[in-house]
This record gives structure tokens, C-alpha cells and sequence, in this order.
């Protein structure tokens, strides 16, 4: 019986040895879990900080010249020259030349008429003092008996048939050269705008037409524009639109410039609403202090319009906020725990916003906060670091 309930109990024994092992397993991975849960995620942070703060709007713009001018066709007719883009031209260098030479031979033909009716009037003149003496030199023959009354009539008839003349050629002739002149003014007009002249200084920089092609009168041919003074059309959102004005300080940044700011001037904003894409926007002539090299018509730059200046603002950088259902958040580190807190945004820069509460200086919060975080996490902070403002 012992011996029987020993084989028992060793084989009861050697039974549940896989029960342990399987539990010992399973609280490995838990354990594995627990560690990894609370394995602390990497985060960028930096500091709230009351510092000054500089307000802009911040929009995009294109950089267009402050004086241009589109040059179009005076005439019809084949191109004979037209100037290479990006010539520099003086006021009244040609442009373009156009084949005038019909307009010329019209020109030449009403020349002609014109003195043609001159010569008219002056034939007529001639013909009247002519016709006088001719009276004259009859009139002593008759009374020297040396003449008949009857050939005496004749040259009393022919005067008066000549002064008829010239007196209706007194009324038709001056309408006649009117009319000529009015033509001959019109002509010479067209002969002029067959050579296109540039009426000022500038720079060709866009051009629409070739050597041998046929244009009209009123087609574009080609712009010029003063490039020495350039300027930036900027979009103003209409819920910006009262907080910008003339005169306000503003920088353009480009990456062809390399990001560089390059100061500017709002000159002027233009009241009038209208809509791009889904925005509804206005205008803002920026006049540029110095145009850079490198920046040309057509080119879009990025504008921040400085609005206010605050002395000293609650700040965090923007990019620490975020947004969930209409409410601003971020991500405060206390310790090495994550805690989501709302916050109340203010005024706000390119790269800065105004935290009105929620925070206070010294707090740490982290910066582009990513999805996977969440209140209450473990995090390590990777370096803490300040905002270099606007």
C-alpha cells in the first residue's frame, strides 16, 4: 500500500510540471507587456515663456513690377521685327515694326489729293483774274470802236463763269482738304504705330509674337516692365482684412531666395473681395524696400503683414498645439508624465502663439505632438528647446 501511494504521488508529481511551466510563460509576457507599456516614448519639448511677441498674418503673394505696360498693335500687318525678351529698352527704342506699306501708299495718295485740290483752287483764281484783264483789255477796244459789243458780251460772259467756278471751288475745297487732312492725320498715326517704341525705361520680359506673323490692331505683342522697382500682390483673407493697413511693416520670404526675409512695406490695400479656390480675399500692394536678386515677375513668395507688436506674451511655439473637436490642447510634461491640458490661444506670429490659459512660464510642452500620445504617458524628453520667437 506505502509503495503504491508513493508510485501515486511521483506520477501526480510529474503531471502537473507543464501546468507550471505554461503559468511561468504566461507571466513572462506580462511582465514583457508591463515593461514595454511603460517603456517611455522619445519627445521634443520646450518652455512657455513670456517674451515679446510679434503678430502677423501670414498669406502667400506674386511678385509683379510696380510699373509695366502691355504693348499691343496699332495696325494690322505682318511683324517685320519684334525685340528679344529680356532686352533692356530706352524710352522711344522700337519694339516692334509692323509692314506699313500699304498704309504708306495710302498716305502718299492722299498727299497727292490734297495738293491736287490746292492747285484746283489756285487754277480757278488764276482763271478769274485772267478772265478780268481779258474784260479789261476789251472794254477800252470797244470803246475805241476796235471791238464788237457782241465779242464783248463773250468775255463779260466768261468772267462770270469763271468767278462762278471759283467761288463754288472757295466752298467745296476747304471741305475737301478737311476731310484729306483728317485722313492724311489718321494715316500718318498708323505709319507711327507701325513702329511700336517703348515709352519708358524697362525690361522686356514677356513677349507674344514672332518675326512673320500677321497681328491686328489691338493685339498684344509684348509687356515691359520697370524691374529695378518690384512689388508683391499679397492675399488677405477677409477675416484679416481689418487688421491690415497702409503703412505696416512686412517681410516676403522665398525659397529661391533661401528663405531669407526681405523687408517690405504694405502701400496700399485694395477694398475689394473676391474668390480664389475656397478663400475669399482681398489685396495688399507690398512695396519691397530693396528688390533682392533673384526675384522676378510672376514668382510666388510667402508674406507675413506685421499687424501688432506685444511687449510681453504668454508663448509657446505653434506647432505644439493641436486641435481636437473646435478646443486647443497641448501635450504638458511634468516629470516624465505626459498631461493633456486645454488651453486658450491669443494673438499669434508665423511661428508663435499667445496661450492666454492653461499654461504658465516654465511649463514644458511638447513640440508636433504625434498620434500614439496620450495623457498620462511616460515620456523622455529628448532636449528642451527654446523658442527663437518671430
Amino acid at each position: 500500500m506505502a509503495a503504491g501511494a508513493g508510485v501515486r504521488a511521483v506520477a501526480g508529481r510529474r503531471t502537473n510540471k507543464p501546468v507550471w511551466i505554461a503559468a511561468a510563460a504566461c507571466a513572462g509576457l506580462l511582465a514583457t507587456a508591463w515593461l514595454a507599456r511603460e517603456r517611455p516614448i522619445v519627445v521634443r519639448a520646450t518652455a512657455v515663456e513670456r517674451r515679446p511677441l510679434v503678430v502677423t498674418v501670414v498669406t502667400n503673394g506674386t511678385v509683379e513690377p510696380a510699373r509695366e505696360t502691355e504693348v499691343r498693335a496699332g495696325l494690322d500687318g505682318r511683324v517685320l521685327f519684334v525685340v528679344e525678351e529680356g532686352t533692356k529698352v530706352a524710352p522711344g527704342e522700337v519694339l516692334v515694326r509692323i509692314d506699313a506699306r500699304r498704309v504708306e501708299a495710302e498716305l502718299k495718295e492722299a498727299r497727292s489729293r490734297r495738293i491736287e485740290a490746292v492747285a484746283r483752287l489756285e487754277q480757278a483764281k488764276d482763271a478769274v483774274e485772267q478772265a478780268r484783264e481779258r474784260v479789261r483789255v476789251d472794254r477800252e477796244l470797244l470803246e475805241a470802236g476796235a471791238l464788237a459789243p457782241e465779242a464783248y458780251r463773250l468775255s463779260e460772259r466768261a468772267l462770270a463763269e469763271a468767278e462762278s467756278r471759283y467761288q463754288n471751288l472757295q466752298r467745296q475745297i476747304p471741305l475737301e482738304l478737311e476731310s484729306l487732312d483728317l485722313r492724311i492725320e489718321d494715316l500718318q498715326a498708323r505709319l507711327e504705330a507701325a513702329r511700336v517704341r517703348a515709352s519708358f525705361a524697362g525690361t522686356v520680359y514677356r513677349r507674344q509674337v514672332e518675326q512673320g506673323q500677321v497681328v491686328r490692331a489691338g493685339d498684344p505683342l509684348l509687356w515691359v516692365a520697370d524691374l529695378g522697382h518690384l512689388r508683391v500682390r499679397a492675399n488677405v483673407d477677409q477675416v484679416d482684412l481689418g487688421r491690415v493697413r497702409e503703412g505696416q511693416e512686412a517681410v516676403i520670404r522665398s525659397d529661391a531666395l533661401g528663405r531669407r526675409a526681405v523687408p517690405a512695406r504694405v502701400a496700399r490695400v485694395i477694398p475689394h473681395v473676391k474668390k480664389i479656390e475656397s478663400r475669399s480675399v482681398s489685396e495688399a500692394l507690398l512695396e519691397l524696400i530693396q528688390a533682392p536678386e533673384g526675384l522676378v515677375p510672376g514668382m510666388i513668395v510667402d508674406v507675413e503683414i506685421i499687424v501688432e507688436r506685444i511687449s510681453d506674451a504668454l508663448q509657446i511655439p505653434a506647432e505644439a498645439v493641436f486641435v481636437e473637436e473646435g478646443r486647443s490642447y497641448a501635450y504638458r510634461v511634468v516629470g516624465n508624465r505626459l498631461g493633456r491640458v486645454a488651453i486658450e490661444t491669443g494673438r499669434a506670429s508665423a511661428l508663435d502663439v499667445e496661450v492666454l490659459s492653461g499654461l504658465k512660464p516654465g511649463d514644458r510642452v511638447v513640440l508636433s505632438p504625434r498620434e500614439g500620445l496620450s495623457d498620462g504617458m511616460r515620456v523622455q524628453v529628448e532636449a528642451v528647446e527654446t523658442s527663437a520667437g518671430s
